[in-house]
């Protein structure tokens, strides 16, 4: 499988694994990513709240695409627009000027399309070799951090990551989006011309038969 999609795969296989770093550390320091003494407990559960019943809703209209390619298409599709957002919203951070809760409430949004996609699409030992290699990356980013600047401001280090792995998935996802489509028309067009070659050769010994 993996030789057969290798290209595909392998664009997925990146961007999965950024999109688990920064998951993580979005996860596991988000007291110090946002003040969360301004706001109640109860207002981060509802942004979470709101977040899963939109991606539950979207995942749940994907019953009705019955095309598999199309189906992911509409996915890769709404994962590159996430990107696309994720990205701007970091890196215009300053000139947007989002209160926390917008902040987070985009962030998470676009952050968990994209994952949860990878859940839902792939195998689970695929995504727990994925996962173990993002789990890497994190301690790593961290280390990184640590030892080169561990005094930087953890909103400015999320928003950077974030901007960044936004660019870094949005060009894996195209090329992702371009090369499954480009791979499907080129086996659909050459199963359709052998047919028709197939057909025109039968035509052309029908015809030979009957001037017989």
């Amino acid at each position: 499988l993996f030789k057969n999609f290798m290209p595909f795969l392998t664009l997925l296989f990146i961007a999965n694994v950024v999109l688990t770093i920064l998951r993580d550390i979005k996860e596991d320091f988000l007291v110090k990513i946002i003040d969360v003494s301004q706001y109640s407990s109860w207002m981060f559960a509802q942004v979470d709240s709101v977040v899963t019943l939109i991606i539950l809703i979207i995942f749940g209209l994907m019953v009705f695409v019955r095309s598999n390619l199309k189906a992911l298409s509409i996915l890769l599709g709404l994962i590159i627009a996430s990107m696309v957002v994720m990205a701007v919203v970091s890196f215009g951070y300053e000139q947007l000027q989002l209160n926390a809760i917008a902040w987070l409430f985009i962030q998470s949004l676009c952050l968990y399309l994209a994952f949860l996609t990878f859940q839902t699409i792939f195998f689970d030992r695929f995504i727990a070799m994925n996962d173990f290699l993002g789990y890497t990356g994190t301690v790593i980013v961290l280390a990184v951090k640590e030892f080169f600047s561990p005094d930087i401001n953890w909103t400015a280090f999320y928003n950077l990551m974030a901007g960044y792995v936004g660019i870094i998935c949005f060009v894996a996802f195209v090329c992702s989006f371009i090369y499954l489509h480009q791979r499907y028309r080129r086996e659909n067009y050459g199963k359709t011309g052998v047919f028709r070659k197939k057909e025109e050769e039968k035509e052309q010994l029908e015809k030979i038969e009957k001037e017989k």
